[in-house]
């Protein structure tokens, strides 16, 4: 038993990992342009010299729990026939806040109908990589169901839930031309 958690948890890692670390395409990427018969191609761009190193993105840290994670919000619950596996916690800087890795012996078809029709919760159907989906609510929260069909017939279903951004506190001074008024 501890074999599979163990797996299970190394699963919803990479898993994570993959969902947040790989830029989507572009939709319409910018087509190379063919150069006509009276010009020049231009020469490819010269690679870094071996003493130059290309810039990496610094990772964000995820952290794997057994079970749900806390903190997970109870406006987006576990449907019923679905097991939690494993959860993840995003540190600071990561793209998501929280993770759920869930498994079942349902039809990929019926958890989208549950999670598509959770009070408080708006599909977006715009911001949804296909064979998932993504919802927002008014406060500026998100989260994202991608189940995935598995061939021996049970459903695997990663809940990537995003926190509303908090708002930047600003702190509004008198100008410095305005003096205070002096009390009498």
């Amino acid at each position: 038993m501890n074999t599979i958690k163990m797996i299970a948890l190394v699963a919803v890692s990479i898993f994570v990992i993959a969902m947040t670390a790989c830029p989507a395409p572009p939709a319409n990427p910018t087509p190379t342009p063919t150069p006509t018969p009276h010009e020049t191609p231009a020469p490819p761009p010269t690679p870094p010299t071996p003493t130059e190193t290309p810039a990496q993105p610094e990772r964000a840290q995820v952290t794997t729990t057994e079970g749900m994670p806390d903190g997970w919000p109870e406006s987006i619950p576990v449907m019923e026939g679905l097991t939690v596996v494993s959860g993840a916690i995003g540190a600071e800087g990561a793209p998501f806040s929280l993770g759920l890795y869930l498994s079942g012996n349902l039809p990929k078809a019926d958890v989208f109908d549950f999670y598509t029709t959770l009070p408080g919760w708006t599909l977006n159907e715009e911001e949804s990589p296909q064979g998932s989906a993504m919802f927002t609510n008014e406060a500026g929260e998100k989260f994202q169901a991608i189940p995935k069909e598995m061939e021996d017939g049970t459903v695997q279903v990663g809940l990537i839930y995003f926190a509303a951004p908090v708002a930047e506190e600003t702190t509004e001074t008198a100008p410095a031309d305005e003096a205070p008024p002096r009390p009498k």
